[in-house]
Order: C-alpha cells, then structure tokens, then sequence
C-alpha cells in the first residue's frame, strides 16, 4: 500500500501532498447495504471528512483522501482500539528520508451503511493534521474500495458508494488511467504546457506544480516563497506567484489562477480543495475511470480554503535581511501599512535575525502581529491582525 504524506501549508501558502511508498496490504472486502449509500461528509479546511466506526467503537474521523492509495491510522487510534499490530515498515514520501510504521488490521470498518472487512492500513506516530474536535484520526483511500464506486460531492456535503461502472474515458467529464499509476494522472493544460495531475482531497489549496515550471510557465507576478511545508519525512519549501493564462482541464477551465512551485514530483502537479470543491467527484477503481461533475458552464474558480493569513511575500523565510517582495492587495498587510521593499527587523518584539524559520512562521500566524520594519531612511512600527 501507499501511505499518503501529508503537506501543512504553515503560512501564506497553499500546498499539496503526495503519496509515500508503502507495503501493499490485502484486499478489503466491502458489502452495501443498500445500492446506494449516502452519508454526510463536513468539509474542514477544504479536505472532506467522514465518520466512521471501526470494530464496533467510535465513531471517528476519518479523511477520504483521493490522494493516497493506501489507508493510514494514528498509531495510537490503533494501540487504544487494540488493533493487531503486524510487522515494523518504512515508508517515505518522494525523495523523503522515511519514517517506520506499523502494519495493523481492521476487522470492521463501518461508515453508515458501507461496511469494510479485513483492511490493513499502516499506522503511523502521529498524523500531520492540526489539532481539534475534527482533526482526521486516520486517512481512508477511496482506492481499498475497488468494487464500489465512490463519490465525494463537495457541493451536496456527502459520500456516495454505490455498485456499476462508470462509462468510456471522453477526456472532458470521464478519465481513465494506466494499470501502472498509483494514483489517477489526469491530462491539463497549464498556460498551453502539457501536464499530468493528481487530484488531491487531502491537500491543501489549488493548483501546484513541479519547480520546474517556473521558467516556462508564463507570469504575471514574481515568484516568491510563500511558505513551508512538511511530510511525514522532509520539509519543502513554497513558492508561488499568479499565472497570466488558463488551465484546461477537460470541459473546465480557469482563467489567471494562484500558483504554487513544489519540488516533490517531477513531472506530476496537483489540484486540491480550492478546486475541487467545485465537483462531485466519482472514482471507479475496478475500472480505473474517474469523472468529474462541475459547474454547467465549466468556468472555476478558487476557493478560499486556506488557514488565514497575512499575505506577506518573501524571497525566503529564513533570508537575511528579511526582506518584503510583495504584499497583497486588499490583505491584512496591505490594510496594515506593510509594503513591498519593507525590511522586517522585528516580529512581536523578537529581532528577525534571532529567529530561525520556525520562529518567524509562528510568529506569521499570530495575531495580533506586531512589525518593525525599516522603510528607506526610516523605520516604523506596525500592527497587523488576522481578520
């Protein structure tokens, strides 16, 4: 099985995650109770998340996950529900050191009347997910559940499994994908380049693609680091800039969107939740088909689903002198005073040069945020704060 490592945009970033290489793990099997099942889904920072029940007890939340292959449970989910716990795995993201987990044994798994028998997931220390009452306690891949075909309807709140098949690929609703691929690769236009996708539940923000892009692509800003992003093994850095020109994909299209710049994947890019939610999206694993429903004139737009941020551009977060390349118009900065050419000397009474990356991204999320910044011969003080 694959294990899906998880992107945090920290900042001012969208992000996206890609899948880790894991063991492959039996086949679940997986009976209805009726042709079709329907269950409520709540969206939570645009990653769509179910409840479920898991040999009898919860329930808990779970991500259904179009972005990872294989099923991942908290490993102390699994140590509290007294899973059977199978041997010790490493498992990596692309180009990640690897981390160990634990293969464990669901004998049911139970979201309203879809019920799964016999999965095996692996089970990590720790899943990547900020903390509350919602944060997801494990990761279902739609992928495990290959004689049902599963819809995540973004715009109804719910969760389709139902039996059948979806039709022939007519590459503008339907997909379909090669017997070799993990993960469905969907064909886009990005400003006329040729690329392949993932669709991605369980990332964070629109549309990224691979760092080698950038000089290709055309732009209507600079590009800049707009934030970090962790795995479950490395860190990545962000940047982004707006693209001058219209992704395709199939009958859909949108017109001068955000872009992100992630080095994971070489040749593969990623759409998460600030485009999908726009669909209902239905995946047909047994038949390797996927299609998407979206707006009847096919136009998209970017939703925000983002945590909040200041909108602060830079070349680097961990640059010295922590220089400002941009400020979004209508942001938080912008409103605050902030301005592009700004050198920041302190955040909240810290001097910027006493703080590493970490540092100054804990104090980007902090509201109020208060800012000495030397602007030519001058230096003054400002207050920002998240809405």
């Amino acid at each position: 099985m694959l294990l899906s490592a998880m992107l945090i945009a920290l900042t001012t970033s969208v992000a996206a995650h890609q899948p880790a290489s894991a063991p492959a793990g039996q086949t679940p099997r997986v009976t209805l109770a009726a042709d079709s099942v329907a269950v409520p889904l709540r969206i939570v920072a645009g990653r769509p998340i179910l409840d479920a029940r898991i040999n009898g007890r919860g329930p808990y939340p779970l991500l259904l996950d179009t972005g990872a292959h294989g099923s991942v449970l908290d490993l102390a989910l699994a140590r509290e529900l007294k899973l059977p716990i199978g041997k010790a795995v490493d498992v990596s993201s692309p180009g990640g050191q690897g981390i160990q987990a634990q293969i464990v044994t669901l004998e049911r798994l139970e979201i309203g009347g879809l019920s799964v028998l016999g999965a095996t997931g692996a089970a990590v220390e720790g899943l990547p997910f900020p903390p509350g009452p919602d944060a997801p306690r494990g990761i279902l891949s739609p992928y495990q559940l290959g004689g049902v075909l599963v819809t995540i309807d973004y715009p109804h709140r719910q969760a389709l499994f139902r039996r059948g098949a979806l039709p022939e690929p007519d590459g503008r609703e339907v997909f379909g994908w090669e017997s070799g691929q993990d993960l469905p690769q969907i064909p886009v236009s990005v400003a006329g380049h040729a690329l392949r996708i993932h669709l991605d539940s369980g990332a964070q923000g629109g549309l990224s693609v691979p760092t080698a892009f950038i000089d290709s692509l055309p732009l209507s800003t600079p590009v800049s680091e707009v934030g970090r992003a962790r795995t479950m093994d490395r860190e990545l850095v962000i940047r982004g800039a707006k693209l001058a020109g219209t992704v395709q994909l199939g009958r859909y299209m949108i017109e001068n969107p955000d872009v992100v710049f992630v080095d994971l994947l070489e040749h593969v890019g990623n759409i998460g939740p600030a485009l999908l939610q726009q669909f209902a999206i239905t995946i047909d694993t047994a038949h390797r088909r996927l299609r998407l429903d979206g707006p009847a004139d096919g136009r998209l737009h970017a939703a925000e689903v983002q945590p909040r941020r200041y909108g602060i551009r830079f070349t680097a977060l961990d640059a010295t002198p922590f220089d400002v390349v941009g400020v979004d118009p209508g942001s938080p900065a912008d409103r605050g005073g902030l301005r592009s050419g700004d050198q920041i000397l302190s955040m909240n009474g810290r001097a910027v040069d006493s703080l590493d990356v970490q540092g100054r991204l804990q104090a980007l999320r902090a509201s109020p945020l208060r800012l000495r910044v030397k602007r030519g011969d001058s230096t003054l003080s400002l207050e920002l704060a998240l809405e």
